[in-house]
């Protein structure tokens, strides 16, 4: 693991990262950096214990992401090759897909992690980044359901939305579905 945040009671996180990951210029410290303390922001106050669902997973990682790479396009991500071998691989039809198990490869965590940056990036030029971080908190911070979540910020089912961005996802990575 390159780096995670853990939540220390409801208002603290800890940021570990592995400094011998970076060695070499390999990977973007800023980025992964930032990538960390966008989990701190987003998720600061909500209590540690509280579980998530994949749908939820995709929009923490991809918020993260998002921040991580300052909000620039995920066609400059170095995880796009492995985003589009995931879209091959598995079937991504809506936003609310399978988070990879923890045994997956790292290819495979990377390109779901991509997959997420590119379904908030969605978002945001569907409806613009304040409705994007309205939707996120609803669903995420307050635990509203992707239905009405969605209805309140966006004024359409998740389901139209969800299935939108992921054709959205594929037509942008270039792969066809």
């Amino acid at each position: 693991m390159l780096a995670y945040a853990s939540g220390q009671g409801k208002y603290g996180f800890d940021i570990v990262v592995r400094m011998s990951m970076f060695a070499g210029g390999k990977r973007d410290l800023r980025v992964t950096l930032q990538h960390e303390f966008g989990h701190a922001v987003t998720l600061m106050g909500i209590a540690p214990q509280r579980t998530f669902a994949d749908r939820d997973t995709v929009l923490t990682e991809g918020i993260a992401e998002y921040i991580g790479e300052g909000a620039a396009s995920p066609l400059r991500s170095e995880r796009l090759p492995e985003v589009r071998r995931y879209l091959r691989d598995n079937a991504v039809l809506d936003l609310d897909f399978s988070w990879p198990r923890q045994e997956s490869s790292v290819d495979t965590v990377s390109g779901a992690y991509g997959v997420g940056h590119f379904a908030v990036t969605c978002l945001v030029k569907k409806f613009g980044q304040d409705k994007m971080f309205a939707y996120f908190d609803a669903r995420v911070r307050q635990g509203q359901d992707t239905d009405r979540a969605s209805e309140t910020v966006f004024g359409k089912p998740w389901q139209t939305v969800s299935s939108d961005c992921a054709a959205w996802i594929y037509k942008t990575a270039g792969v066809k579905r």
